[in-house]
């Protein structure tokens, strides 16, 4: 089982080439990204909650904030070991196949332990 974690991204256009802020700055989505947590047999029995502690623990190490840049948490999912995203699944129809190896696995940091 696997606990993808999906985000939201936002760049601030309004930005002088100062690196100042300008008066008319505002906020554009630019997409996302998909992270996943590999998690053990037992998580298929995960209550909601403890989904959510677990997007809560991960958050920090994938979130940002601040005057230029924004990625927030927008929602989670378990989803099966062989699931593929459509980005997967698009880059295996290319001549170079791949795809799997564009994911990246937040297990493999070491700021955080999840007891399962």
């Amino acid at each position: 089982m696997r606990l993808m974690i999906y985000t939201q991204t936002r760049e601030n256009y309004g930005i002088n080439s100062d690196g100042s802020l300008s008066e008319r700055s505002h906020w554009k989505n630019k997409g996302g990204s998909e992270y996943y947590v590999r998690l053990p047999r037992s998580a298929k029995d995960a209550t909601p909650a403890d989904l959510e502690e677990i997007v809560a623990r991960v958050s920090p190490s994938i979130e940002i904030d601040n005057e230029y840049c924004k990625s927030f948490v927008v929602d989670h999912a378990l989803v099966s070991a062989d699931f593929k995203t459509s980005y997967e699944e698009f880059c295996e129809d290319l001549p170079f196949g791949g795809g799997r190896d564009q994911r990246l696995d937040v297990t493999r940091f070491n700021t955080y332990r999840i007891p399962c």
